[in-house]
């Protein structure tokens, strides 16, 4: 579950938000599935049989732990209708370990993530919206290991807007630092959102994938929960 609690600083513009989100995680896996090396026993022509086991001994098929996370943002809506926010949250902070093998420690590195973003209109039906991502893994005692960075544009144009009912289509694109381009495009009718992106791949394995990534598609639905309750619906969304 994740728990999100906000607060007005002076005015219903400006909030401040604090999440936490937490469980109980299981992974495992069924090693009768499995096809290991030493089973591939080479014939005399050349051609290779699958013995029907191995040598591989598994003494632990699943792990269970526990893996929090938290998070602080600040919003603020200014009077022309920009808005912007910027917030931080940590992952994994009981680094839980997560190996099969006794005595193996392989654990989830604390993860700290950085984000903003930026809306201005650009007219009364047109909006248009900058954000930015930074990750950074650590290692014991937060040591600095990998990191990573994303940013991308979006241009938002409505074509009617009346109370709750919204039709309106975006896109723009994304960018991973050394890694993707991802155009955007996504249709929202009423309180349903489709969005569509797909990754094209410019990291060094471009060689092999020859640009080539893939799609991903979104459905979401606005005012799931909605009581009708103008106090608790004050806070509005990026």
């Amino acid at each position: 579950p994740a728990v999100n609690y906000s607060r007005p600083l002076g005015d219903d513009n400006a909030y401040l938000s604090l999440g936490v989100m937490g469980g109980l995680m299981q992974q495992r896996f069924d090693p009768s599935r499995l096809v290991l090396g030493d089973q591939f026993v080479a014939g005399a022509n050349g051609a290779f049989s699958v013995a029907p086991s191995s040598g591989q001994v598994f003494t632990n098929t699943s792990v269970n732990y526990i893996d929090l996370s938290a998070g602080l943002s600040f919003k603020n809506d200014l009077n022309n209708g920009t808005r912007y926010y910027i917030g931080a949250g940590i992952f994994h902070i009981t680094q839980p370990r997560v190996g099969f093998f006794e005595g193996n420690k392989i654990t989830l590195n604390k993860k700290l993530a950085l984000n903003m973003g930026f809306s201005a209109p650009t007219s009364e039906t047109d909006t248009f919206k900058l954000y930015a991502d930074y990750f950074q893994e650590f290692t014991d005692g937060f040591h600095a290991a990998g990191s990573t960075f994303q940013a991308g544009m979006i241009f938002n144009h409505d074509f009617f807007v009346e109370g709750d009912i919204r039709k309106a289509i975006s896109f723009g694109a994304l960018y991973r630092l050394s890694d993707a381009i991802i155009p955007v495009v996504r249709l929202q009718v009423s309180k349903c959102i489709i969005g569509v992106s797909y990754d094209i791949n410019i990291s060094p394995l471009v060689v092999a994938s020859q640009y080539r990534g893939g799609f991903e598609l979104t459905v979401s639905y606005v005012d799931f929960l909605n009581y009708n309750n103008a106090e608790r619906r004050q806070v509005q969304c990026f």
